[in-house]
């Protein structure tokens, strides 16, 4: 008798897991800093834009998902859960924006001054 392989589930899921969590906090993170903190031409194109996939709903887009991870040839791997749950989250991206407003800019200014770059600052006072 054949039993199921759960411990290489558990393996994939964990892998998915980790992967997706990371992506999403350095790649959400590093472009809620972006957004928030620079001044740059396209910025109220951006910010509207992370507005637009709040609006359509879910059954919409999976189909249109389905057929990118099929033709990227992801399709029945970890890399496909690895993508769409690492991908930039349109509501984590939209909280961490609220969070990086209650950040004194003094404190980011006073860490310029001390001559500590743009990833310095993310990585000191931004993401802790």
């Amino acid at each position: 008798m054949r039993y199921g392989k759960i411990m290489l589930g558990l393996k994939n899921t964990a892998i998915q897991v980790a992967a997706g969590v990371f992506l999403s906090i350095a790649l959400g993170t590093m472009t809620a800093y972006a957004l928030n903190r620079f001044n740059f031409k396209l910025k109220k194109l951006i910010l509207s834009a992370y507005i637009l996939p709040i609006t359509i709903p879910f059954s919409l887009v999976a189909v249109s998902t389905f057929l990118v991870i099929f033709r990227i040839s992801a399709f029945n791997t970890r890399m496909a859960g690895i993508i769409l749950s690492g991908g930039i989250d349109v509501y984590f991206n939209y909280l961490f924006l609220q969070y990086l407003e209650k950040i004194p800019y003094s404190l980011y200014e006073s860490a310029r001054i001390d001559s500590a770059f743009y990833f310095r600052i993310y990585w000191s006072i931004i993401l802790p």
